[in-house]
């Protein structure tokens, strides 16, 4: 099945070296599906996820937020995640209970 919105994060590590301190970044895709958010292998089912939010400036690395049942889970984003918002509103507006 398809995705019906994805948004790219990043995940940023650091390691220390014998030369220095160095961030290693690697980058993974949120998908959205009529029934579920799958980020990073883990699946969160629609019914369980009750908001999402954003937060950030221009041209800084922002923050997309996933309200659970089980709590907030955040993300580093790049691009403002409009259209993975948008999407995720409009579902749950059309069925409020999954």
């Amino acid at each position: 099945m398809k995705p019906l919105a994805t948004q790219p994060c990043v995940e940023m590590k650091q390691e220390i070296h014998w030369t220095g301190k160095c961030t290693i970044e690697t980058s993974y895709t949120i998908e959205l599906y009529e029934d579920e958010v799958i980020a990073k292998q883990k699946r969160y089912p629609l019914k369980n996820v009750f908001d999402v939010s954003f937060y950030g400036q221009s041209g800084a690395i922002g923050f997309l937020y996933l309200h659970t049942n089980t709590g907030v889970i955040s993300f580093f984003v790049k691009t403002k995640p409009t259209q993975f918002m948008n999407t995720f509103f409009e579902l749950k507006q059309e069925n409020p209970d999954g």
